[in-house]
């Protein structure tokens, strides 16, 4: 049995969140972070920069559509750039992972790399490893990425063909045996019926598993790198804990103690197969193929993890509300953490004005009355000082927008936030100042795999 690599032409490597000179890149195959690696056949640079874009444009429009559908969904909120595109250049965006994209013909693979080199990690941690209290919001964030890319999209289809065969199909068959008896006439004959095994259904059942079981365990046949290593895994072993469900019921587990006499259906063999066995690249024009995560959001909800983990180790159990709301207790005082949407009673002045909430990435409630504003900031290397030498500064906008929460949010008439990063400067850690007489302070913890909670802790109550 064989298990195809991409068929694609051309893989191009790209930075999160950076622009590119397309015609440069394609003229070139390669332009500052990015370049091209292709296969014997030459390609031509307008086509390849045309695919290109075509390529990001579709990443666009899903990245779009999918923002929507996880609005409705889950009331969360992605602000996860999509990929722009200007005449000769384009902003790589924030969705980071791999895509195939086909014109019909050829098809090229793009890889997004993530800017931050640990967000493999931080991924991982979110989607596999996060403690179960926050664990159906884990599994949202997980379910953000789109699609499923080259053979783990055709182990789908043949999970899928295999999951309704075993449920559509009967297990067992009636047997009809007629007798004749030495003093009745012929005529009259008696039926007897046997409910029997439908071998059959078995056997199928059997080599199917088998066949699925056998590509499990090949590579994965994609691109090398650290996110998508990660994703790769995580999602296969979705795909395993799917066949272990699949062969956990009664027909199946029977069906693989076997042996069984007849021989299986072949129909529904052989198209699980094609379906393992077909080209792992979209073949029709204009399709594409995603594997993409929005890296802000889910270093967002990391964050969060982290955040419950601090307050825990100080503060003891920690209860999950609601997907967005969280309570830490201890004998002394709780904690209510509140994700991306806080109580309207917690606004003074924004919810009673416009009757919108303000919403923050976490905010802290105490029981003793003091509110903490807790953003992530996916950035490197973030500091709040202008002195020469400090890393990158934090947007005016962005300021304006933490002042606002802060004013609005603050109870105790001290103004506190925590900014969380995944990496921060010597000139990162604090900024204290006064706004009509009341005190402000904001602080920079980092936030990452290598760190943990640590941080955060040392900054919070």
């Amino acid at each position: 049995m064989s298990y195809q690599s991409s068929t694609c032409s051309c893989t191009v490597w790209l930075r999160e969140d950076s622009t590119i000179n397309i015609q440069e890149l394609a003229h070139r195959m390669e332009s500052g972070d990015a370049r091209v690696e292709c296969g014997s056949t030459r390609v031509k640079s307008g086509w390849l920069a045309r695919m290109l874009r075509e390529a990001l444009g579709a990443v666009r429009e899903a990245a779009i559509r999918h923002r929507e559908f996880v609005h409705r969904a889950y009331k969360l909120k992605i602000e996860s750039l999509p990929p722009r595109l200007g005449r000769d250049t384009a902003r790589t965006g924030q969705w980071v992972g791999l895509i195939e994209y086909s014109d019909g013909r050829e098809c090229i693979q793009v890889v997004i790399e993530p800017k931050y080199g640990d967000f493999h990690r931080v991924y991982e941690e979110v989607v596999s490893t996060s403690p179960r209290i926050a664990e159906s919001l884990a599994l949202a964030v997980a379910g953000l990425h789109l699609g499923s890319i080259g053979r783990m999209h055709s182990l789908n289809i043949a999970l899928w063909i295999l999951d309704e065969y075993a449920s559509k199909n009967p297990p067992y068959r009636v047997a009809e045996e007629r007798y004749t008896l030495p003093l009745l006439p012929a005529s009259v004959a008696p039926v007897v019926r046997r409910i029997m095994h439908n071998e059959k259904y078995y056997a199928t059942l059997a080599v199917s598993m088998a066949v699925i079981s056998r590509a499990l365990a090949q590579p994965s046949g994609l691109p090398q790198s650290p996110l998508i290593d990660s994703m790769a895994r995580i999602y296969t072993g979705w795909q395993r804990r799917l066949t272990t469900y699949i062969a956990s019921r009664p027909q199946v587990a029977e069906a693989l103690r076997g042996p069984w006499r007849e021989e299986p259906e072949l129909d529904t063999i052989l198209e699980a197969l094609a379906a393992i066995q077909r080209p792992p690249s979209p073949q029709g024009a204009g399709q594409a193929r995603m594997m993409l995560t929005p890296a802000p959001k889910v270093y967002e909800v990391y964050v969060l993890l982290k955040t419950l983990e601090a307050l825990s180790m100080r503060h003891g159990r920690l209860r999950s509300r609601s997907l967005r709301w969280f309570r830490v207790e201890s004998p002394s005082r709780t904690v209510n953490v509140y994700y991306n949407r806080p109580p309207p009673e917690a606004s003074r002045l924004v919810y009673r004005v416009t009757g919108s909430r303000p919403h923050p990435d976490i905010l802290l409630e105490y029981s003793t009355g003091t509110r903490i504003v807790v953003d992530a900031k996916y950035r490197l290397g973030l500091a709040l000082s202008g002195r020469a030498g400090a890393g990158r500064r934090l947007e005016l906008k962005e300021a304006l927008r933490l002042l606002g929460y802060l004013a609005d949010l603050a109870h105790d008439g001290a103004l506190r936030a925590v900014l969380a990063v995944p990496s921060k400067t010597e000139e990162s850690a604090s900024l204290a100042a006064a706004l009509d007489g009341i005190g402000i302070q904001i602080d920079v913890a980092e936030v990452n795999p290598r760190v943990g909670p640590r941080d955060l802790a040392q900054l919070l109550p």
